[in-house]
Order: C-alpha cells, then sequence, then structure tokens
C-alpha cells in the first residue's frame, strides 16, 4: 500500500469516527472518591486562586502549611488500545479490520474527550434550572435510584447511585403492581390511605414478590400492602440520602415522583417536603439540553 494510499484510508477513518464522536454523550463515568467522575491524584501546596474547597486539613494542619487535594477527571486518563500482532491476524482482511477498529476508537477517544455527559450532571443541571433552591435531588427512575447533592452553583457535590439491581426503582413496584394486578396509577394512590403499618422485609424483587402474595393469601388489604411497598423503598431511599449528606430542600424527579403514596412516605422518613415539578419526569433531558445549548452557543 502506498503512503497515499494509506493517509487516504486514515482519513476516511478520521473522518467516520468524527461523525460518531459529534454523536455520542458517554455517560455512566463514576467514582467511588468522588460523585462527579473524578479521582485522588496527588497533594500539593496551595496556590492563590485555588478552590479552598479541596484544601487537605489533615495535611495542612501536620505540615503547618496550607496543602489542597489534586484530582484527575476520569475522561482524562489515557486509553490504551492493545491489538493482538500475532501470525493469527496475519491476513490482510482481518488485519485491515483491526486496524480500522482500533484507529475509529482512538479517533473517537480524542474528538470526544471533552464531551463526557453524565446523567448525574444532567439530573443536577436540570434540577439547578427548575429550583435554584434545590440542594439535594432523590430520582427513582425505571432502572435505578441515585441521589445527588449540589452545592449552591448547582454543581454536583457527591451522589450514590444504586444501579445493581431493581430494588428500590419503578420496575419493583411496575412488578408489584403487576403482582397485586393494579395499574401504576392506582397502585401510587392506594397506599394514602392504610390502616394497618405492614412491613415488608425483602427489597429483593422476587423475594418482596412471594411477601406480597402471601400477605394477599391472608387477605391483607390493598393500601395496607400498597403502604408496605411504599415504606421499604423510601426507607432504601432515605438511607441513600443519609449517605450522600442530603440537606434542604429536597428534589423528587423520574417517575416514581407521580406516585403519591410513595411520596408521602418518603417526605416522613426525611421529615421534609420534596419539591416537585410538573417536569419531573424531564429534569435528565433538561439537563442534557441545557448543556448542548452551551456547547452549540461555545
Amino acid at each position: 500500500m502506498s503512503r497515499t494510499e494509506l493517509l487516504k484510508k486514515i482519513k476516511k477513518i478520521e473522518i467516520a469516527s468524527s461523525i460518531l464522536a459529534n454523536e455520542l454523550f458517554t455517560g455512566n463515568y463514576r467514582s467511588y472518591f468522588k460523585g462527579n467522575g473524578m479521582e485522588f491524584s496527588d497533594i500539593r501546596r496551595y496556590s492563590p486562586g485555588d478552590d479552598v474547597k479541596k484544601i487537605d486539613w489533615k495535611v495542612s494542619a501536620r505540615q503547618r502549611k496550607t496543602y489542597v487535594k489534586e484530582f484527575t477527571e476520569e475522561r482524562e486518563l489515557s486509553i490504551y488500545l492493545m491489538i493482538d500482532i500475532s501470525n493469527s491476524n496475519n491476513f490482510f482482511a482481518k488485519k485491515d479490520l483491526i486496524s480500522q477498529l482500533a484507529g475509529s476508537l482512538a479517533f473517537s477517544a480524542i474528538k470526544n474527550g471533552d464531551k463526557s455527559i453524565t446523567e448525574i450532571t444532567c439530573h443536577a443541571r436540570g434540577a439547578h434550572f427548575l429550583n435554584p433552591e434545590v440542594r439535594t435531588v432523590i430520582d427513582i427512575g425505571g432502572q435505578d435510584s441515585k441521589v445527588i447533592r449540589l452545592d449552591e452553583n448547582g454543581a454536583v457535590a457527591n451522589f450514590v447511585m444504586n444501579d445493581k439491581c431493581a430494588a428500590g426503582t419503578g420496575r419493583f413496584l411496575e412488578m408489584m403492581a403487576r403482582t397485586m394486578e393494579m395499574s401504576l396509577d392506582d397502585m401510587g394512590k392506594a397506599g394514602l390511605s392504610y390502616k394497618e403499618d405492614i412491613t415488608i422485609s425483602s427489597m429483593c424483587t422476587v423475594f418482596a414478590e412471594s411477601e406480597v402474595v402471601s400477605l394477599i393469601a391472608q387477605n391483607k388489604a390493598t393500601d395496607d400492602i400498597v403502604h408496605g411497598l411504599n415504606k421499604a423503598v423510601a426507607s432504601k431511599t432515605a438511607a441513600l440520602a443519609k449517605r450522600v449528606g442530603g440537606e434542604e430542600r429536597y428534589m423528587m424527579t423520574g417517575g416514581v415522583s407521580k406516585n403519591q403514596g410513595l411520596v408521602k412516605t418518603l417526605e416522613e422518613k426525611l421529615g421534609t417536603t420534596l419539591v416537585i415539578s410538573d417536569k419531573a419526569q424531564l429534569c435528565g433531558a433538561l439537563g442534557a439540553a441545557l448543556f448542548a445549548k452551551d456547547m452549540v452557543t461555545e
């Protein structure tokens, strides 16, 4: 292959990768250290203009000089492409495909490096836009639940997320409603008027379903069973809020915010009133749209 043909092929891969990168917003980059997708990197001496929130007070106290923590955004980390160059791939068509794939990944990573927008930051941006006074966002969606703590500027200060299973999510409530042969709308209203305070001990969907079936067999009232389910979800969500250091004011987003019974039970657990916008289900999409607007403006 001549040099001219090689450069043409590389240019073709670059153009295709650029189109892909421009259409792609990567999400779900998360860190166990900080909620906004950052990892601890190093400690250095404080310089005028540094964010005081990043001061490491323990180190500063020991050294009697001010030190700050440095963080590295995960989207800025190095990407290594490992390619098998053994004889097993020594066929033109196969080698050519591998080269194109590696080139596409490399160009996409370069092009998309500064456009990593997570669902966490989108929910935070959307919530701050809807109500700048909100400091804690509780989002219970169809597949996961998350609690996000915001600073006064609407930036993510911390977050915790439950995405390992359906426990405490809209999917959990949907399956329970199916077990009880009722719609989600009816379920949302049923928990408002209960008489017996029933406790659902398991948050695992399979075991909780067995408990619900058992309660139905015992002729327990529907309102009481639904309240038990609401209480289980509310307890789990309140625990997430405590872990993240939730503070006033609280906003609830996601489709589950339409569940009146759960909202009431969660407010009782948190000891506060939840802010619920009429655009609660669109909060994440609204935040993404605002980020996109900023990019277009820039």
